[in-house]
């Protein structure tokens, strides 16, 4: 008997009319009202339609099959949510299956949401965890590599046919454009207008996935657009986003990495979203620089042997992560942030050079192009003076602690291990959520590393009266850390 029933869930009947669907549903409804053993390989054979075929088909296939899943859960509610919660994750498609397919699985699994029970954590969870495998799986090169052959293809006009962009690369632009419109459904009003009510539990799930899924995981490079877009929509997302990273930073039982990780987020989230505030900017700086001056003077009040060249990653990787922080976000956002005298002394008021200065050196750690960009501008804005740091860093090459060259006295400085979350977004079909709250960089990029070594804090006064315009396109250097 076992073997018949299992014969009979085999069936093709999710495309063959309405009839017979109709008939079917009732007989996996009143199959499993008499016996729940059977919950499970008829919910397995309902979500196996779900990864699409005929095209022609699949609408009616698709609806068939949720009618079906909802009449398991009326007879059996908790079996039945169990069952279709766990062959959601069993099933999803392969990351190297046709993106149509991926596409009409993932499609399904979001409008589930809408009627299992107390599902959209879990479900949630699933999609951005699958999303994040997808991603990692494609680096900057490949995914331009693969639009780069597309363009090349459209030029020749002795191509009959265009040639299809690789098929990850598609599967991972319409995972992303299906995850923005499912955002986008769930937190407007049919009018179009932001709802905040509505929003909260999306919200909640979302920001619950970002910490759990999202930051624990190093140099992915477009699921975390998912939430700029999503901050966007809202000052209060907004401001939770950068709290609950601050949060994270700031906790000293966190993982360091995890601690590095939360700080990128925030500056590259300041430094990119057109919609984040000069206000909000300012506040963070603030906020950042006050950490990182009271973390440098605890450590130097109470750490003997503690010279200028000191440097251990291993130990103070959260302050140079936070260093860095505040000259990424000031290259960017330096011209609004000098626009008036109220923001100027503002500026002047958090002792960067204080900072710089310390015996800590986050200048010899941070990344090289940051640093000169930061040292340039700062400079012309009389906030600080880098030169002679830079200079003394640059000649003196001594073991750093924690550096992966050993104790070797030709031994050069650790780098930062570090990310820029929302660096440039990729992938053009999804991109249209992204174009109008993203910040290119539109500054000059500088070199001002190789200032005469006499340039140093003690500069001349009528050096430093340079307008900010004057010094900056000086032996200018293109660096990819920022863009």
């Amino acid at each position: 008997m076992e073997g018949f029933v299992t014969e009979l869930l085999k069936l093709k009947w999710a495309g063959q009319g309405e009839a017979v669907a109709t008939s079917y549903i009732s007989f996996l409804c009143n199959l499993v009202s008499a016996n729940t053993r059977f919950t499970r390989p008829a919910v397995k054979f309902i979500i196996e339609n779900f990864k699409g075929s005929d095209r022609e088909l699949d609408s009616d296939v698709f609806r068939h099959s949720h009618t079906a899943l909802r009449g398991l859960l009326a007879v059996a509610p908790v079996i039945a949510r169990d069952e279709i919660l766990q062959q959601i994750s069993a099933k999803f498609p392969y990351y190297k299956m046709p993106s149509y397919r991926q596409v009409c699985y993932i499609s399904a699994v979001l409008e589930m949401i809408g009627y299992i029970p107390d599902s959209r954590d879990l479900i949630l969870r699933l999609l951005v965890d699958r999303l994040i495998k997808l991603d990692a799986h494609l680096s900057r090169d490949f995914i331009d590599e693969a639009y780069r052959k597309i363009r090349n293809d459209e030029d020749d006009d002795e191509k009959i046919a265009v040639k299809k962009v690789d098929g990850q690369v598609e599967s991972l632009d319409l995972f992303m454009k299906l995850m923005f419109t499912y955002i986008d459904v769930e937190t407007h009003t049919e009018n179009g207008e932001f709802d905040s009510d509505k929003a909260k539990p999306v919200v909640d799930s979302l920001l619950k996935v970002f910490l759990s899924h999202v930051i624990p995981t190093f140099n992915i490079l477009h699921t975390q657009f998912l939430y700029l877009y999503l901050a966007s929509l809202d000052t209060t997302i907004s401001s939770r986003f950068l709290t609950e990273n601050w949060k994270t930073f700031s906790k000293p039982d966190n993982p360091s990495i995890l601690r590095q990780t939360s700080m990128a987020y925030i500056a590259s989230f300041l430094s990119r979203g057109s919609f984040v505030t000069v206000g909000t900017v300012m506040t963070f700086l603030e906020r950042i620089t006050n950490w990182c001056l009271n973390y440098v003077r605890h450590k130097e009040e109470t750490s003997s042997g503690m010279d200028f060249m000191y440097t251990d990653l291993n130990q103070h990787g959260p302050l140079y992560a936070a260093c860095q922080a505040i000259f990424y976000v000031f290259a960017f956002r330096h011209t609004e942030l000098t626009a008036t005298e109220a923001r100027m002394k503002k500026l002047q008021s958090l002792s960067w050079q204080t900072l710089i200065t310390s015996s800590l050196n986050p200048l010899r750690v941070c990344l090289p192009g940051i640093v000169s960009n930061f040292s340039a501008l700062a400079r012309n804005y009389q906030l600080a003076y880098c030169n002679s740091i830079i200079q003394r860093n640059n000649r003196i090459n001594l073991p750093v602690v924690g550096s992966l060259s050993g104790s070797s006295t030709t031994a050069k400085p650790l780098l930062l291990d570090c990310f820029f979350p929302f660096d440039p977004y990729m992938l053009e079909e999804s991109k249209i959520y992204i174009e109008d709250i993203y910040r290119p960089y539109t500054g000059e990029i500088f070199n001002d590393l190789s200032q005469d070594e006499d340039d140093s804090e003690g500069e001349s006064e009528e050096d430093t009266k340079d307008t900010p315009d004057s010094g900056l396109g000086r032996r200018r250097k293109r660096d990819d850390s920022i863009r």
